[in-house]
């Protein structure tokens, strides 16, 4: 546990029980740590109805406020939290119920300690193959929640017309093939971006190219894939609509290429060097759904071979997809929420 978690343990608990004692505590939060967190758990929220956001920060809660959502400040006093991250500590108290959700598709790096998971009282799960991993590695708190942020794509919540919209929003159109460049953490060691960063305008006379990146992303990278003409970087947080509009996904470990492999597309990755947290699978994966290459001066060659013959690994794709997704329906939120009002009652939350 880090020691922000030693230090608001003794002050935190005294206020809680106090809280508790007066009948002040809030029956359901959820902690953003960012925009970001709100979007993962939106569709989720929806369905559990009376939830309490509360921003990490003043400028979380700043950004929740532009987007029309009203939240409370940390610190707050719960009977329970939920939350899209590990941070635990900023909720130091044993009673409080501890639900956990996947910040990101699938595990596309290695599972962290089984203790980090295991402070959870719950914690959901992309797939039963993922619980399963889960639980031969000494994670007992697991359960299955699928990937509720993808309901949308699944449930009908983009008319054709609106994705037309946006795809003449950001100055594009249908008579080329639309691309979209992804990359994790440039600092991560499983990042590609430093192979193509600098060299979309290569491929802006054959295809129209969108770009998003992982937040924690060093600003040079942004500022010049920004600066590159006749490419979008995509700013807003959510990026479901952009991967619909996408034909095809380049990227490297990115935890996007489970949404895109859901979305059954074709997919190119850049081979990296094995990372500390490279998962022994994830080579695995990435040969069967993907198309890989090593450098930026193969992606001619792969994207024309894509354009003229088409698709060859939609099925090992779907099969891929089933994998590291509970049945896609659009109804991953429905499901979740249900399991978290179930384990709610089970515990005598009166949440």
């Amino acid at each position: 546990m880090v020691a922000s978690y030693y230090l608001l343990k003794l002050p935190f608990t005294l206020i809680w029980h106090l809280c508790r004692i007066t009948g002040r505590l809030l029956p359901l939060v959820f902690y953003c740590g960012d925009y970001l967190d709100y979007i993962i758990a939106r569709e989720t929220l929806a369905e559990l109805g009376k939830v309490t956001l509360v921003a990490a920060d003043r400028r979380t809660r700043a950004e929740l406020a532009r987007y029309g959502l009203s939240s409370r400040l940390w610190p707050v006093f719960p009977a329970c939290v939920i939350m899209a991250r590990h941070a635990l500590h900023k909720f130091p108290v044993n009673n409080i119920i501890k639900i956990g959700l996947r910040h990101g598709a699938y595990h596309f790096k290695e599972f962290i300690s089984a203790e980090k998971y295991n402070a959870f009282d719950r914690f959901f799960f992309t797939s039963k193959q993922e619980l399963n991993q889960a639980r031969s590695l000494g994670i007992t708190s697991g359960a299955v929640g699928g990937f509720p942020k993808l309901d949308r794509a699944f449930n009908g919540s983009f008319s054709k017309a609106y994705l037309h919209d946006l795809l003449s929003s950001i100055g594009f159109n249908d008579q080329k093939p639309l691309i979209l460049f992804s990359a994790t953490w440039d600092k991560s060691g499983m990042s590609a971006l430093d192979s193509w960063y600098n060299r979309l305008r290569e491929l802006t006379s054959h295809y129209q190219i969108m770009v998003t990146v992982h937040p924690f992303t060093s600003s040079r990278y942004i500022r010049s894939i920004r600066n590159t003409p006749d490419v979008h970087f995509i700013e807003d947080k959510d990026i479901l609509p952009y991967l619909l509009l996408a034909d095809i996904l380049i990227s490297d470990t990115s935890s996007i290429i489970a949404e895109f492999c859901a979305l059954n597309k074709p997919i190119i990755t850049f081979r990296i060097p094995e990372g500390k947290r490279y998962p022994s699978e994830l080579d695995q994966i990435l040969d069967a759904v993907s198309i890989r290459i090593n450098s930026f001066e193969e992606l001619n060659k792969v994207l024309a071979d894509i354009t003229l013959r088409g698709d060859s690994k939609k099925e090992i794709r779907e099969y891929y997809a089933n994998i590291m997704f509970t049945e896609l329906n659009g109804r991953h939120a429905e499901i979740m929420a249900a399991e978290i009002r179930k384990f709610l009652r089970s515990e005598g939350s009166p949440a």
